[in-house]
Order: structure tokens, then C-alpha cells, then sequence
């Protein structure tokens, strides 16, 4: 029987604040800004300097090497080589820890690019993360060893693209609306010292993303905001409609249609605003703090955390009311990468979640 962690989402951002939110169309992101030294210590490698993609051996296999000799690796969840080589593209079905030195082979991983032959040689590559939509999957699914698994997910949201011949390709909503998918990452900035984000869309909390340090969160930044919920943020528009988009932002707090007269009066509407979308946004993430989540144990690994010593992490992942993974070391979150379910969650007792005042 496989062990279980219970946690809620309060617990998982236990440590950390919430800051104000950037907003840009119907896509809202509220940083998470560290109040705890766990953050504050980069113990994991850094996927963009330390992610080796050592081999592909076989369709639906990938092997990741951990180029940091002295800290263990977090693979970030649902992570994608999409590539520019005449070679099979592919993404891992969850994250992995992997070992300072070392390297881990995963079998469940899964093409992204239906009828492409070839293998991705070894090397640093960019690497993405996938749409949000494609994260979405149940634990069959994830666990499934099947290099053509995801090609199904992937052919239907080419074709709520609009993009109907694309079929399990992956890489044509990549460079299709490659513009677009720029434009979120122009949009929205990471701060100094932010360790995740919420992302809220369409008035609805559909991303936790927490980092172990800000180092590694500015690693995976831009893979998250441009492929991850970029994708997630141009469906829902689509679906919406230009009325609907405008009826979205118009839910939101703005400044008086009657401009005031003075410095002083300027400054105070601002001040109202900004209250009125900190109330807002706190609105939305509070209904979703007692979400109570059911994460199934993958792996545990031991390592050398310098300011504690030997130190034992888990990684473990859900996929009921939001799915994805943590890593834990004892019961503090370290990493998370969640995005909401469409199942109805579990609910269990409130627990308290700061926003940051005053930003």
C-alpha cells in the first residue's frame, strides 16, 4: 500500500506571503514572496544550468542528469524538450529528484511530437513545461509507459486552437502562436527573491507553483508563464469571446471613470484600488485554502542539506481537485507545481494565508 501525505492548500504556502497581483487581460498573477529561511537557502540545483537531458534510449524513456555535484535536483513537473533537432520530442509525466551527481531514467515519459523519428542527443537543452491543459491527467495516465500517451491530449488542443492538421505535434501551438505566448512573459516580471506565483484566470486559482529557492524559480519562470499557462490563458479567451474577455476585466477593481483634481487625490485612488484588488484576490485564493489534497509518496531521497545536515526529502503527487507534485522535507512544503482539477475537491479545516500589504 503506497504511503499518503495530506495536505491542504494553506499548508502548502505555509512560509510564504502573497504580493500584489500583475495582471495583464484575463490572467492574474499574485507572487509568493518568501517569510521563511528554508527558502532562503539554495540547497537544489538549478535545472537551467544543471539539466542534462543525458539520453533518449528509446521512445517514451529519458534519462536526466544532475550536473551539480554537491546539491540533489528537483525535475520540474511535466518538464518538455521541444526541440529545433530532427529527433522524437518529449516530456516527463511528473517531476523527479535526482541524486547531486547523479542521474535517473524515466520510462514513463512520452513523445510530444506524434511521427517524428529520431532521439534528442544528450546535452544542456532549453527545456518547456507543458500546457496546463496537458497537466491535467489522472494517475494511469501519468504512470502509463506508452511513448504515444499524450498524443490524443495534444490533437485536441491543437484543435481548440484552431490548429486541426497539427494533431499530436506539440511544437506546432509552440511556434503557431509563438507571439502570443511571448507577449506573457513581457507582461509579467518576477520579482527579487519570489519563490512561486498563484495564477488565477478568469477569476478561478488554476496554478500553485512554489520553488525551493529563487534561484531555481527563475529557472523555470519563463517555461511556466510562456508554455505552461500562457496556452491556458489564450484558450480561455478564446473560449470566452472578445465580449466575454471584456466582461472579465471589467469584474475587476479600476480607478474612477472621474479622474481627481489633485497629487493628493491620485494618490488615495490608487490607494483604493490597490485594496480593493488585494481584497479581490484574496477572495479568490481563501475559497480555496481548505482544499484538502491526497498526495501518493513516488520517492524519497536522502541528501546533504548544509544547513541541516542529512536531510531526507519526498516527493510525492496528486491528481484530484488540483494535480501535480510536491517535495517535502518533513511537512514543509519546498517545491509545488499544481494546477487545478476539474474534479470536485476535498475539504477539510481553514488554515491562515497572508497577503502582503502595501505593495
Amino acid at each position: 500500500m503506497s504511503r499518503k501525505i495530506k495536505l491542504n492548500l494553506a499548508e502548502i504556502l505555509k512560509g510564504k506571503i502573497a504580493g500584489r497581483a500583475q495582471v495583464a487581460g484575463i490572467m492574474e498573477v499574485i507572487p509568493l514572496i518568501p517569510q521563511d529561511a528554508a527558502h532562503h537557502s539554495p540547497v537544489f540545483a538549478v535545472p537551467t544550468r544543471h539539466m542534462f537531458l543525458a539520453g533518449n534510449p528509446s521512445y517514451g524513456t529519458v534519462v536526466v542528469r544532475n550536473a551539480d555535484s554537491d546539491r540533489p535536483l528537483i525535475v520540474p513537473t511535466n518538464a518538455a524538450w521541444v526541440t529545433k533537432h530532427r529527433a522524437q520530442d518529449h516530456a516527463v509525466a511528473k517531476a523527479g529528484l535526482v541524486g547531486a551527481g547523479g542521474t535517473a531514467s524515466y520510462d514513463n515519459a512520452a513523445c510530444v511530437q506524434a511521427s517524428q523519428p529520431g532521439a534528442i542527443p544528450p546535452d544542456l537543452h532549453q527545456f518547456q513545461i507543458l500546457p496546463a491543459s496537458l497537466r491535467r491527467m489522472d494517475k494511469d495516465l501519468a504512470e502509463q509507459k506508452d511513448f504515444r500517451k499524450f498524443w490524443p491530449n495534444i490533437t485536441a488542443l491543437n484543435a481548440e486552437f484552431g490548429l486541426g492538421t497539427a494533431g499530436g505535434h506539440l511544437e506546432k501551438l509552440f511556434t503557431g502562436f509563438a507571439k502570443e505566448l511571448l507577449q506573457f512573459v513581457a507582461e509579467f516580471e518576477s520579482l527579487p527573491g519570489q519563490v512561486g506565483a498563484l495564477i488565477i484566470i478568469n477569476g478561478k486559482l488554476v496554478g500553485v507553483e512554489i520553488a525551493p529557492s529563487a534561484e531555481y524559480w527563475e529557472s523555470v519562470w519563463e517555461p511556466l508563464i510562456r508554455y505552461s499557462y500562457g496556452p491556458e490563458a489564450l484558450l480561455a479567451a478564446r473560449k470566452l469571446g472578445p465580449d466575454g474577455v471584456k466582461s472579465s476585466a471589467a469584474a475587476r477593481p479600476r480607478l474612477p471613470e472621474t479622474a481627481p483634481r489633485s497629487i493628493e487625490g491620485i494618490e488615495e485612488a490608487l490607494r483604493t484600488l490597490r485594496r480593493q484588488e488585494q481584497q479581490r484576490t484574496q477572495e479568490i485564493v481563501t475559497k480555496e485554502l481548505d482544499t484538502s489534497l491526497i498526495f501518493e509518496v513516488d520517492q524519497d531521497l536522502t541528501a546533504v542539506d548544509p544547513r541541516t545536515g542529512q536531510t531526507s526529502y519526498t516527493l510525492a503527487s496528486c491528481y484530484e481537485g488540483f494535480v501535480g507534485q510536491v517535495v517535502v522535507e518533513e511537512d514543509y512544503v519546498l517545491y509545488a507545481s499544481l494546477v487545478s482539477s476539474t474534479r470536485p475537491p476535498k475539504r477539510s479545516i481553514r488554515d491562515a494565508f497572508r497577503f502582503l500589504t502595501g505593495m
